[in-house]
């Protein structure tokens, strides 16, 4: 889990950056145009159809995995200013122009708590989100990781940094 809390006396920083990921399927993204150069090579006309569908299927199932694998995975980083008491949480996706950006006051922090799913494999996930006065959920992670001790620990720290009751987490499915 690329999750991480950098606190200072003015500030608290939460930061969940994905860039194994991101590395990993930029390593397919790679490979796959790396394939797809095949065409533009001299013993291409060699090759008979079967052959030269299957680079092709290669180079595109390549390029295609690992660019949908880089583009799900999201960058989230919340900042709590402690000197003038407000926050910012902004979440973006690799390569994207567009970024979600949400403003909210320290003072209208309610609860971190830490959201229960389950992966493919039927393996719990969690999942930390700063719950905000009017009902407003801001996740901290861009996506679920495992450890159920480790996101105990990760929102204990949070709510000690916010001055927060220290109970214990509520889980949703």
């Amino acid at each position: 889990m690329a999750f991480r809390i950098d606190e200072s006396p003015d500030r608290l920083v939460v930061r969940d950056s994905p860039q194994v990921h991101w590395i990993f399927g930029s390593v397919f993204v790679t490979s796959g145009l790396l394939v797809l150069t095949i065409p533009f090579s001299s013993f291409w006309a060699e090759l008979v159809l079967w052959e030269r569908l299957a680079v092709m299927a290669i180079g595109i199932g390549h390029l295609s995995g690992g660019a949908w694998t880089v583009w799900r995975q999201v960058e989230t980083i919340t900042t709590l200013n402690r000197l003038n008491g407000d926050g910012r949480s902004v979440r973006r996706h690799p390569f994207s122009w567009r970024v979600q950006t949400a403003e909210f006051k320290i003072a209208d922090v309610r609860a971190v708590e830490i959201q229960s799913s389950v992966d493919s494999d039927g393996d719990p996930m969690y999942q930390l989100r700063l719950w905000l006065s009017g009902s407003r959920v801001l996740p901290l992670q861009g996506q679920p990781a495992h450890g159920r001790g480790l996101a105990e620990a990760n929102a204990a720290t949070l709510r000690r940094a916010l001055a927060l009751p220290d109970t214990a987490a509520t889980d949703t499915l």
